[in-house]
């Protein structure tokens, strides 16, 4: 699946929110070409008011959606409060991939935007035609902003936009200060976080804190760190405040914890504390739970929100780096039960740590508060190095460059398969990765693949390798199917050997045409390999003598793995596939 299907699925499942009422705005019938794909340019704007700003209610989204006839070029908007910026949104969705990717916005339709005239309070264009009502809307917005002198205004550019600076872009709206997002930037900045469920960017956490039956709300307390002072604080919270955050935002606040959301599910530890919840009508959970540990850039708690017996934590950023088994297993107790009264009265051990948000060393610390905080549930090497630099940019590259969606957290596109956005065929997995990548090194071992996710160590340079990559995505893809036309328990060494020569014989150079070559080739190989291990017995097994019962010697012939393992890392592999199957095809 490309990057632009993925898109238009998320699209589709946007207009498949849409309620009844805007049905003619938003047709969900794909064979009805024109409508559908106005509907898909509608939830285009959708899409970006939904990750850039935490809209997840669709009449929410709806809104600010001007897009229609007489908008004044103008298809949306939205007043962001918290940081005092109008944003003024001019969209050009393309139906088709070689559109979305390679057509340009044009000087005529970026002119088209009345943003002076409409921001100067006209009601009409320069024609003399009334302004749509949405238009009006935004109009009455702004005028009843109080501070609204304070405000900042931004265009925003869904649309591909070349050779042109910011100082050409400005002029072309009217003096305000532009931002455009082309196709790339659609992929990498909202199309990857939605099918991770890494899109929640809302900056301030904020919890509900039971302040009865406490003789101390808290502890405060400053730690002097290499990095400079750290501020920790710990008190007690609602387990159902928990469980509402973490079902709400999910991966987006595990971006330091080693595993993902889903990565914490089918645990026997789960159930343990379930149990602790829905079995017990008093407070044993706060005995016995470890607790959660939350990053926080700045921590505020207020006491005096006219509620009594009741204070207000706010945590700016926040992240979860210890304690996701337990917010996890809340999340989904929360999601589950419509009667939240199960977690009346019982609550949870947090930490807060507040780090400075622009230390230097900051990330070695993080990395070293979560090793010595994981107790409860072990982290095993793998899930623990998912978080350097080098799996990031990896993943981000493998995404960027090839649309391939690389599974360095177990389990973190769960909220995409879900939803029908993505199917698990386009996951690669980051042990199967590897192990592709070492057979193609003529580096084939013993070693298990996590061991060598592990002890490798990418570097920029080897990322960077196209060919190399695509190779081992080829590999990663031939596997998949080779697996499926697999007969017997073939050994791994097998499996690996004919992973091998699929790569050497058909890798086509081009993700476009890799379905079309393992569909033609994928089965030759599986078939074909028994004979062409037999052609090459002397590679493969060696000839031993062997004691019968009746004390006769017999001459037996064994798999000798180590033997297999050489060949198949040498040459003379690659000369004997090649002169044994592409023959067989010519015949």
């Amino acid at each position: 699946m490309t990057r632009y299907e993925i898109l238009r699925n998320i699209l589709a499942g946007i207009i498949g929110e849409a309620p009844a009422r805007y049905s003619k705005l938003y047709e969900k019938d794909p064979s009805k070409v024109e409508q559908f794909n106005n509907a898909l340019s509608r939830a285009f704007i959708h899409l970006f008011l939904k990750v850039r700003f935490d809209l997840l209610d669709f009449e929410e989204r709806e809104y600010f959606v001007t897009d229609g006839g007489n908008d004044g070029g103008i298809d949306g908007y939205y007043i962001d409060r918290e940081h005092k910026l109008i944003y003024l949104f001019q969209s050009k969705f393309r139906a088709n991939e070689n559109n979305f990717h390679d057509k340009e916005i044009t000087m005529k339709e970026m002119l088209a935007m009345d943003i002076q005239r409409i921001l100067d309070g006209e009601k009409q264009d320069e024609k003399g035609i009334d302004y749509r009502g949405k238009i009006y809307q935004l109009q009455r917005d702004i005028s009843e902003i109080d501070d609204v002198p304070r405000y900042t205004y931004k265009v925003v550019i869904f649309a591909n936009l070349k050779d042109v600076s910011d100082s050409e872009l400005k002029k072309l709206t009217g003096g305000y200060k532009a931002e455009v997002i082309d196709y790339q930037k659609c992929y990498s900045d909202f199309v990857f976080p939605i099918i991770s469920g890494t899109y929640f960017s809302k900056s301030d956490l904020t919890i509900q804190i039971d302040l009865s039956n406490k003789l101390a709300n808290k502890i405060s307390y400053t730690v002097a760190t290499s990095i400079g002072d750290c501020d920790i604080t710990v008190l007690f919270v609602p387990t159902v405040e928990v469980g509402k955050f973490m079902a709400k935002y999910k991966n987006s606040i595990l971006k330091y914890n080693p595993r993902s959301y889903l990565g914490f599910k089918s645990q026997d530890v789960n159930r343990q504390i379930a149990e602790s919840i829905i079995k017990q009508s008093t407070n044993e959970f706060a005995l016995f739970n470890n607790g959660i540990t939350i990053l926080s850039e700045e921590t505020f708690i207020n006491e005096q929100v006219a509620n009594k017996g009741v204070a207000k934590l706010i945590v700016k950023n926040p992240q979860i780096i210890n304690g996701g088994q337990t917010s996890y297993t809340l999340s989904r107790l929360y999601e589950e039960n419509d009667d939240k009264s199960i977690f009346d009265k019982k609550e949870v051990l947090l930490k807060v740590i507040t780090v400075p948000s622009e230390a230097a060393g900051k990330e070695n610390l993080i990395e070293n508060i979560s090793n010595a905080t994981n107790h409860q549930t072990p982290v095993g090497p793998s899930d623990r190095l998912s978080n350097m630099e080098e799996q990031i940019y990896l993943q981000k590259r493998l995404f960027n460059v090839f649309g391939v969606l690389y599974e360095r957290k177990r389990g973190e596109y769960s909220d995409g398969i879900t939803k029908g956005y993505i199917s698990e065929n386009d996951i690669i997995d980051r042990s199967l990765f590897i192990k592709i990548y070492y057979i193609l090194l003529n580096k084939i071992s013993s070693s298990k693949a996590k061991k060598l996710f592990v002890s490798h160590r990418w570097t920029n340079e080897a990322i960077e390798n196209n060919d190399m990559i695509l190779a081992t995505l080829f590999g990663c893809r031939s596997y998949k199917r080779i697996q499926t036309l697999s007969k017997t328990n073939i050994s791994d060494l097998d499996m690996l050997g004919k992973v091998k020569a699929m790569v050497l014989l058909y890798n086509p150079g081009r993700i476009a045409d890799f379905d079309e070559a393992i569909e033609l080739h994928a089965s030759e190989i599986a078939n074909n390999w028994p004979l062409f291990l037999e052609k090459n017995s002397d590679k493969v097994y060696q000839k031993t003598t062997v004691l019968e019962p009746d004390g006769k010697k017999k001459t037996v012939y064994k798999r000798a793995r180590s033997k297999m393992r050489a060949w198949i890392n040498s040459n003379d592999f690659e000369e004997k596939a090649k002169a044994f199957f592409i023959q067989k095809t010519e015949q």
